[in-house]
């Protein structure tokens, strides 16, 4: 999966209908709650990356989610 994909996954996990850009502030999504980051950890299980829903928490951006996938994303 590549960071388009990976960013295009969190929208859907997010149920966001806009489209989600790197620096999109995460508490500005509507359906950004505890629950969605239990649902985020799924996404992060998918890719093999070890976090925790406090890593998850403390991101601010849409881009500090992707910080955490780093290197199980692919280039393109």
């Amino acid at each position: 999966m590549n960071r388009t994909e990976f960013i295009a996954e969190i929208a859907t996990t997010l149920e966001t209908t806009e489209p989600l850009t790197g620096d999109k502030v995460l508490a500005d999504i509507p359906d950004y709650d505890s629950l969605a980051i239990l649902n985020l950890l799924s996404l992060y299980d998918g890719l093999n990356v070890a976090t925790n829903p406090e890593e998850i928490s403390k991101a601010e951006t849409v881009d500090d989610l992707v910080a955490i996938a780093g290197s199980a994303l692919s280039d393109g």
